[in-house]
């Protein structure tokens, strides 16, 4: 890579004043110095881990790993990245529930984080400026003819 740069220090780029070899010193002066100590480039977080969501999170990336090799390593990392807007105890759950159904992707396991239907408040159909609708009454069903027609009796 270097001597393909050294082949090239010399040409101009489109736009700049100067050769590819000036602007690079030019970065160079405004780069700031290395810190002492090294340090790794993430944020970390403490964090209280319990064997069972180990082992889940652990069967989750050997499965992953075996079934999609390399892609199945950036899938488990997608799925740990869940942890950033969720639980770790809702995330081992989720987890758990796509080992059970073998859904094991990210998407997957995002859905199961995801509250049941029920949970949901239902939404609300406001009537504000339908006038036309206030006055309309729909009737309970009866299912007793569902009934009558699972057993063979219904009308054609």
């Amino acid at each position: 890579m270097r001597c393909s740069f050294r082949s090239r220090a010399g040409r101009r780029l489109r736009g700049k004043g100067a050769t590819k070899e000036e602007l690079l010193a030019e970065d160079r002066a405004a780069f700031r110095p290395l810190p002492a100590a090294p340090f790794d480039a993430c944020r970390k977080r403490g964090t209280i881990a319990n064997s069972l969501s180990l082992v889940r999170f652990g069967d989750l990336r050997a499965r992953l790993e075996e079934e999609h090799g390399g892609a199945g390593t950036r899938e488990y990392i997608r799925v740990l990245r869940l942890l950033e807007t969720h639980s770790e105890a809702a995330l081992a759950r989720a987890v758990e529930h796509g080992l059970r159904l073998g859904a094991l992707s990210r998407d997957a396991i995002a859905l199961f984080l995801r509250p049941a239907e029920e949970e949901r408040p239902a939404p609300s159909f406001h009537l504000d400026g339908r006038e036309a609708l206030r006055g309309v009454r729909v009737a309970q069903t009866d299912l007793a003819g569902y009934a009558a027609l699972l057993a063979g009796g219904g009308t054609r």
